[in-house]
């Protein structure tokens, strides 16, 4: 909560001391801290905790039908059904970082973490054309505390919503999810399933992301920024109004006095004084309640 606070305080007073609107990609590092604890507290009661099929087996609900995650019935010795996968919604963010380019084409990484991801995995061996079942269960497949790298790409835009099609193109889990029996004592892996979990996982929490999440983060921005942001430097140049210059003072050392003093010192000096338009001023409403916890903090 006080790095949620702190952070708020540093953006708020960006705009109150009169830059006006922001150069988003240059306050995003700023911000995505702020958003990366909402999000976690978010994902945990909009995601669902099994993707897959959800007419299996009794998964965990709320589930998500995808149908079966993977099949292989293409071996004389095997066949493997992945039904679903569990624990979607124990997902956390332990990173979030966002890169842009100068035209604020935005790129966006994300490592995000799983406590639990058990799969309901069919498993039968075969011989002469007769199947018995192997395993049937949740115990062989895919353990605890298993990363996921989410890769996206983002459009900036100068009024709400800010960012726009968000496009998650590549997940990639680590460690990898290997099917595996144990015969005679010795684990045997009999298949990687880890594409297909990924590709479940890129589908649900990139829509997720692409959808809630955004509209999370373009939330917190209007709230912080008002109606306007600048998706670069250059364009805030364009549109922002060019200062004048006041005639400058002339400061003149002190002749009446007799005596010799420091002011004799002082040589004639021009100082150039520059004023903003009246137009270009910046007046930002900060929360009372805000102000007062930026003050205590």
């Amino acid at each position: 909560m006080r790095t949620v606070l702190l952070a708020a305080c540093v953006l708020v007073v960006h705009a109150d001391v009169g830059l006006g609107p922001p150069v988003l990609p240059q306050v995003l590092s700023t911000l995505l801290d702020v958003y990366k604890p909402l999000l976690a507290n978010y994902t945990s009661s909009q995601l669902p905790a099994t993707i897959g099929n959800c007419a299996k087996e009794n998964p965990p609900t709320p589930c998500l039908d995808t149908g079966n995650l993977y099949e292989d019935t293409g071996s004389d010795w095997y066949k493997v059904t992945a039904r679903w996968i569990s624990g979607i919604n124990t997902m956390s963010i332990t990173s979030l970082g966002m890169t842009a380019d100068e035209n604020g084409q935005l790129a966006l990484n994300m490592q995000a973490n799983f406590k639990h991801l058990p799969m309901s995995l069919f498993v039968e061996g075969c011989l002469f054309n007769q199947c018995a079942t192997v395993l049937d269960n949740t115990k062989y497949c895919c353990g605890d505390d298993k990363n996921v790298m989410l890769t996206a790409t983002a459009v900036c835009n100068e009024s709400y919503p800010f960012l726009r099609n968000v496009t998650f193109s590549q997940a990639t889990i680590t460690p990898a999810l290997n099917v595996q029996v144990v015969v005679a004592g010795k684990a045997i892996k009999l298949k990687d399933v880890t594409t297909a979990v990924q590709d479940g996982i890129k589908q649900t929490a990139g829509n997720f992301l692409q959808t809630k999440g955004m509209e999370l983060l373009n939330t917190q921005i209007k709230e912080l920024f008002g109606p306007k942001v600048y998706c670069s430097q250059a364009s805030k140049d364009r549109q922002t109004p060019t200062p004048t210059t006041i005639a400058p003072t002339t400061i003149l050392p002190n002749t009446s006095a007799p005596t010799t003093t420091a002011l004799d010192n002082i040589v004639t000096a021009t100082i150039p004084i520059t004023a903003q338009p009246a137009s270009s001023a910046s007046f930002v409403y900060i929360s009372p309640l805000l102000l007062l916890l930026c003050l205590l903090f």
